[in-house]
């Protein structure tokens, strides 16, 4: 059966003298790019914005020291730039203008912000802390034009740092690597040859390739909904052509800006929320009393691969790192927030991974798509160890994610998919290449997350495990086997994603014991121990729980697919349930089981034993708790 045709307005002709419309719309012929190239020059009402502008870099376009140098440019925004609001309404209509105020009104806030951090940083000092409010010059400029444009009031990837940064140095060129040049910069960015200005310019060029990335992508939708097989793996081929293409173009960065280059200019790229610079946020004056916290610009934010999330239908594990990743939607451009849920929805209702892995060559093209999405997330995981982790102990990422951690929670993700994938399609030619290429990764990721979470003293939240792990474990220890439940298939579905569900039942803890190679018994005494009393064992921690015979530790069905894992606990009364979930004795049990069974999640659901007996879909629909480590 056919699906309705996609019909998200992605433009072919990008309308770039029509001032109405946004910067940022979707198009097949410049992809994530802005429909035409950025306002360079401000009108002159904005001068004293301009000159501040020119005046701010490290290194100005006359090669004179500027402001951040002499770390005089907060006190001359204080003392000369006013409040140009009034003149931001004459132009309101003009949207390619209100996208450059917004712009440069977010390089001056970043700048103001966070100047006392990059002259203690380049000291050898610690970041400290930045300034802690806004004044009302750039404050409330900043926040009008963030609304007009659709951005929040704050640097962000697209509509400031890089896609609306650059102009051509001769219209004629076009956008040739060598005719970029930036708009704005906060170091020596304004030298085309700066490591500054290649890590945004290569950025650029990346987005360049990706109209053809957009195209294929819209050919695999509309051939999925016809379920026309010819077209659909036209449409996969145009998209790893365009993804080896970008993947290319990413590579070049290595040349363009140095590793040990990055950290001097990074500083000024930070974001607000879960950075310790700003440990309660900022005060932008005359908006708001309360503090604000917004996060910063990261590659991230670019829509090149959320596109391929949401085609191929990659699954994110359920963790606080992909609740980062779905933050990171409210940063990007409103028609590319648009594009892309139009793109998981459309996706996820014609079933475009299931009619791939149905013919094992389209699973190979398949197979092949993910492997460039792999290739992507594993330069930028090697971009992190080299620019940064190898330069500074500073946690966080510009945009307010845990720096280890992150990517690799997303390229794990990619990973585990290929071994699924692969399974539909290892008799076609140059797959098993592909495989062991992934595989061998995949080692190397495990090594690399524990090396970086050992010496930063840093919890591995995600679990990189050398293979997935397919196990359903229905555990009675003390109670009759007989109530143990079958797992309901919507609860399969949700916890083991593209697993198939192996239901086994043990009915003794020595079962258990064999099948988790783990010493049951212990772990979950020393996780009851480390929540109430280290000095009781396991009988009187149970003794203590139980409510008249009514609290059953022992009953939980485990699923564990080596990226998640639920259990279901049974509990014969509200008082049971009360006593047991005060104690928090579910999450620490688990948090020590995770060291055995590698869940990155552990779901709890809190059923009645009745309901418990019954299993079916009744234990998903009575689901009442969900307890995330």
């Amino acid at each position: 059966m056919s699906t309705p045709h996609f019909n998200f307005k992605v433009l072919e002709d990008t309308r770039p003298d029509d001032k109405s419309l946004p910067s940022f719309m979707v198009s097949t012929t410049r992809g994530f790019l802005p429909r035409q190239d950025p306002v360079a020059e401000l009108p002159p009402e904005f001068t004293p914005l301009e000159s501040l502008l020119q005046r701010m870099p490290i290194k100005t376009l006359s090669g004179e020291p500027g402001l951040l140098a002499q770390n005089k440019f907060g006190e001359t925004v204080v003392n000369e730039l006013p409040d140009l609001s009034e003149h931001i309404e004459k132009y309101r209509e003009d949207q390619p203008l209100m996208n450059a105020l917004y712009r440069d009104y977010s390089f001056l806030a970043s700048a103001y912000l966070l100047e006392p951090c990059h002259g203690r940083f380049i000291k050898g000092e610690g970041y400290g802390l930045g300034r802690q409010s806004l004044p009302r010059c750039i404050s409330l400029p900043i926040v009008k034009v963030a609304e007009i444009a659709g951005f929040k009031p704050f640097m962000e990837y697209a509509g400031s740092y890089a896609l609306f940064n650059y102009r051509l140095e001769e219209q004629e060129k076009g956008l040739e690597y060598d005719n970029l040049r930036l708009i704005r910069a906060f170091e020596l960015g304004l030298d085309p040859t700066s490591s500054e200005a290649g890590f945004v310019l290569v950025h650029i060029a990346m987005v360049k390739e990706s109209g053809p990335l957009v195209k294929g992508a819209t050919e695999v939708l509309e051939a999925c909904g016809a379920r026309d097989r010819g077209s659909f793996d036209d449409g996969l081929r145009t998209v790893v052509g365009a993804l080896t293409k970008i993947n290319g173009v990413m590579n070049t960065m290595w040349g363009r800006s140095k590793p040990a280059s990055y950290t001097t200019f990074r500083t000024f790229i930070f974001g607000i929320t879960s950075q310790s610079m700003f440990p309660k946020g900022v005060v932008y004056e005359g908006v708001s009393e309360e503090p604000m916290s917004f996060r910063g610009e990261s590659g991230a934010n670019d829509s090149m691969i959320p596109l391929c999330d949401n085609l191929l239908q990659i699954s994110m594990p359920n963790t606080p790192l992909t609740e980062i990743l779905k933050d990171f939607r409210q940063y990007r451009p409103g028609n590319h927030r648009e594009f892309l849920e139009a793109v998981k929805e459309y996706s996820n209702a014609s079933g475009v991974r299931e009619f791939a892995l149905a013919h094992p060559d389209t699973a190979a093209l398949y197979l092949q798509a993910l492997d460039q999405v792999r290739d992507f997330r594993w330069r930028h995981w090697s971009f992190t160890r080299e620019y940064i982790l190898k330069y500074t102990t500073h946690p966080t990422a510009t945009g307010g994610s845990p720096i280890v951690t992150w990517l690799p929670n997303q390229l794990q993700a990619v990973l585990e998919q290929m071994a699924v994938v692969y399974e539909y399609c290892k008799d076609v030619d140059g797959v098993c290449d592909i495989m062991e290429q992934a595989n061998r990764q995949r080692e190397t990721l495990r090594k690399e997350v524990e090396k970086y979470c050992g010496e930063r003293g840093v919890s591995a939240t995600t679990n990189i495990t050398p293979a997935p792990a397919v196990a359903v474990v229905s555990v009675n220890m003390e109670y009759a086997p007989d109530v143990t439940p079958s797992i309901p298939s919507e609860l399969s579905k949700h916890c083991t994603r593209e697993h198939k569900v192996l239901h086994v039942k043990f009915t003794n803890k020595d079962a258990a014991h064999k099948a988790l190679k783990a010493p049951v018994t212990e772990i979950i005494t020393r996780a009851l121990g480390s929540c109430l009393n280290p000095e009781k064992d396991l009988a009187a921690l149970e003794t203590l729980l139980k409510k008249g015979n009514d609290l059953h530790i022992g009953d939980a069905g485990f699923i564990n697919d080596g990226q998640n894992a639920a259990v279901v606990a049974g509990w014969d009364s509200e008082e049971a349930h009360a006593a047991f979930a005060a104690t928090g004795v579910i999450k620490l049990v688990f948090a020590e089981w995770m060291q055995y069974i590698n869940p990155a999640t552990i779901v709890v659901y809190h059923v009645s034993l009745d309901q418990l007996s019954r299993g079916a879909e009744e234990l998903i629909d009575q689901s009442t708790t969900c307890i995330q480590t």
